[in-house]
């Protein structure tokens, strides 16, 4: 939509639309006192009881997140729940106790929008040289793995954090949408120590678009040394468009 707008009281003004409105988000998004306007449709947010995850026009057209805009899809309430040793592989949300959808609806990812993933809880291994595995998928595709990730001792009161980051490159079916990925898992020690693991990986064979799927991250012990846990306190998902 090209905009021919005057400005009136330092607002501008779009005769042709006859409402007032403080900026414009991108070429086609304006934002005005009471919501959004696109391609002269006034929008409807379709929330996920955290932020706006998309519009839909008047017609029910489904219209993506504006570039530039940022929304927290996902907030994990429930805390103080852990994973310890000889269990398989365990998702580290639990959605019985948390706001937002670990969902992404088709056909509303497009290049460039990059989802952040954040989290951090405790963590006890009982000896040295412990190993365990962590998972990152997005339905049934693993965007990112370590299955050999070695931790040192770390007493009861030691803490982990994690940042994962998956920017998509191409969208389609596939073999061709393409999700870059890269993140890293610190563990601390009550010392202040600090043993990091960093992962990067690009997956352009499985990884679709255009089907719902959603995101999980899982983790497991592979030593079985009694005492080792892991306790889950928060984790957050992020979309930026």
């Amino acid at each position: 939509m090209s905009l021919n707008h005057v400005v009136v009281n330092n607002n501008k003004y779009d005769p042709k639309l006859d409402v007032r409105f403080n900026r414009v988000l991108v070429d086609d998004f304006i934002e005005f006192n009471d919501g959004l306007i696109y391609n002269g449709q006034i929008l409807t947010q379709v929330t996920n009881g955290v932020n706006t995850l998309y519009f839909r026009d008047q017609n029910g057209n489904l219209i993506p997140l504006a570039p530039g805009g940022s929304s927290r899809i996902f907030q994990q309430l429930a805390i103080n729940f852990f994973i310890g040793p000889g269990s398989p592989f365990i998702s580290l949300y639990d959605i019985s106790d948390a706001i937002g959808s670990l969902q992404i609806p088709a056909n509303t990812i497009k290049v460039g929008d990059q989802f952040v993933l954040v989290g951090h809880g405790s963590v006890t291994s009982n000896a040295s040289n412990q190993i365990c595995q962590l998972q990152l998928l997005l339905g049934p595709v693993v965007l990112l793995a370590n299955y050999n990730m070695v931790i040192p001792n770390l007493p009861a009161g030691s803490l982990y954090d994690y940042r994962f980051e998956c920017l998509c490159y191409e969208v389609g079916g596939p073999s061709f949408a393409t999700m870059k990925s890269f993140g890293y898992i610190h563990f601390n020690d009550k010392q202040g120590l600090t043993h990091s693991l960093y992962f990067e990986e690009t997956n352009n064979i499985s990884f679709q678009t255009d089907v719902t799927q959603s995101f999980d991250i899982e983790f497991k012990w592979t030593s079985t040394t009694s005492g080792n846990q892991l306790i889950v306190h928060t984790n957050s998902i992020y979309k930026t468009t």
